[in-house]
């Protein structure tokens, strides 16, 4: 469910959640738009261990500009193990905030809920919207290591492959970081290889995988490439002997 703009109808959220109680593989992105406006998908995932508040993450010290957030913190899981190890960092565009919900807060069969990226120390969640920007509300938003994106299991061993009949769930709390442009920035393609293969559990292909070789091509104008040749062949060469006649004749003085 890639970033979608209306809530869900009650037949699909009862749809997913029937893919979700036969072993499904769900991966969830959200987008600004159903900010203000709650549906059955809040519901559904609550049921699945992810609390979804109408409110933004902000970081203010791991931004770049606006509200994006450049995340470097990471849970202990599988998908974000790699990233942890290799330094790498996350940027999100404009992150929602995803909470995992306490064990103790669920039943004893309730799903595995795991924080996977987070904002820094200095983050804090903004709730206050006046149709343009987003604010801080003293006693309503917190600040802190603010989730933006959680793994949810059931059905499964720790530590062992998921079989036939477990279930998975991601919920990034941000659509628009695996957009064409912010997919190339940092570590963004890397996170989103990462959560597909834990879903589809490609246990082999959890790593970061090898950057590709890239290829730059400099197209000169004929005057550009005269100047070109006369600093190389002639600006550079006769610089050093120029130096080199001065220093012969310091020392011979």
């Amino acid at each position: 469910m890639a970033g979608a703009v209306q809530p869900l109808l009650t037949s699909e959220a009862a749809a997913i959640s029937k893919y979700l109680d036969r072993g499904g593989r769900v991966l969830v992105t959200l987008s600004l738009e159903t900010l203000r406006r709650q549906g059955p998908l809040e519901g559904l995932l609550e049921e699945w261990g992810v609390f979804l508040p109408s409110q933004l993450a902000n970081d203010e010290k791991a931004s770049v500009r606006g509200f994006d957030i450049v995340a470097s913190s990471y849970g202990s899981h599988p998908v974000t193990s790699p990233l942890t190890r290799a330094g790498a960092k996350v940027h999100f565009q404009a992150p929602r905030v995803v909470v995992p919900i306490p064990a103790n807060r669920l039943p004893a069969d309730a799903p595995k809920t795991t924080a996977l990226v987070l904002t820094g120390p200095e983050g804090r969640t903004l709730s206050d919207f006046d149709g343009r920007e987003f604010s801080y509300v003293e006693g309503k938003d917190r600040r802190g290591e603010i989730p933006l994106a959680v793994a949810s299991e059931k059905g499964g061993v720790s530590g062992l492959s998921a079989g036939r009949g477990t279930a998975r769930l991601i919920v990034v709390g941000d659509s628009a970081l695996w957009a064409n442009g912010p997919l190339q920035s940092l570590g963004n393609r890397d996170f989103a290889a990462l959560c597909v293969n834990w879903l589809l559990d490609r246990q082999q292909s959890m790593a970061i995988g090898p950057r590709s070789i890239s290829e730059y091509r400099l197209n000169l104008t004929a005057p550009q490439l005269r100047l070109l040749n006369g600093v190389l062949l002639g600006a550079l060469p006769g610089g050093v002997l120029i130096l080199g006649f001065m220093v012969w004749a310091r020392r011979r003085g």
